[in-house]
């Protein structure tokens, strides 16, 4: 039997479902600056070189059984056109064709890559081998690398250069050779400075988007039971 949820629980979850949606959109916004000021200093970008020469495709596999307290991150739960990293599932969910990846590295789902799942990792985890884990062994390159990862170009080349028709794999073969701009070391700090300000403020909206997604499901719950 239902019963109709009290005013004050409705507008609870009113508040609740606005303030979630707000926070996912100033994630979003954030990301579009980082895009604008990316494309501003490409201007002045005359440097390039492979994907393989400035970040290495990460194979860290690991058992089930091994793991501990570890975030499990696999292709659905890494957001669909958004950079930054803001779900996982728990640890108990992780069974087979396991891969580690460390805060930082650039988790990108090669199964189907047209959906565009690439993110920045806030954390270290654990995904499967259907995810590509991209890791810079310099930090320094981390903010543009990811930005010209997270750019459609490169998803198409990915979703082009696949290797199959009905389930499509995107191959690190081709992938490797994907040209990366290179920037002047003053462009670098401008955009890093920008990067960790902006991935700080994502970090606190995700733990803000978690509590809010646990309060908005007992909410919602209420409102129909």
């Amino acid at each position: 039997m239902y019963h109709i949820a009290p005013q004050y629980e409705k507008m609870n979850s009113f508040y609740v479902l606005y303030r979630f949606r707000s926070s996912i959109c100033v994630n979003d916004n954030l990301v579009d600056v980082l895009q604008t000021v990316y494309h501003t200093l490409l201007l002045h970008s005359n440097d390039k070189s492979e994907l393989d020469n400035v970040a290495d495709l990460i194979k860290d596999s690991v058992k089930s059984e091994k793991l501990q307290s570890e975030p499990y991150v696999p292709i659905d739960t890494i957001p669909m056109h958004t950079l930054f990293l803001n779900d996982f599932r728990p640890t108990t969910d992780a069974k087979s064709g396991l891969i580690r990846f460390n805060k930082h590295d650039i988790p990108f789902g090669s199964m189907r890559a047209y959906f565009h799942r690439l993110s920045i990792a806030p954390f270290a985890g654990v995904t499967r081998t259907t995810t590509f884990v991209i890791r810079p062994p310099n930090l320094k390159i981390l903010p543009e690398l990811s930005l010209v990862l997270f750019e459609d170009s490169f998803i198409n080349y990915a979703s082009a250069t696949s290797k199959g028709s009905i389930m499509p794999y995107a191959s690190w073969e081709a992938v490797k050779n994907y040209e990366i701009p290179l920037f002047s070391e003053a462009d670098y700090r401008k955009l890093k400075s920008l990067f960790t300000k902006t991935f700080e403020v994502v970090y606190l909206n995700n733990l803000e988007i978690s509590n809010l997604t646990n309060i908005r499901d007992v909410l919602l719950s209420k409102s129909i039971n």
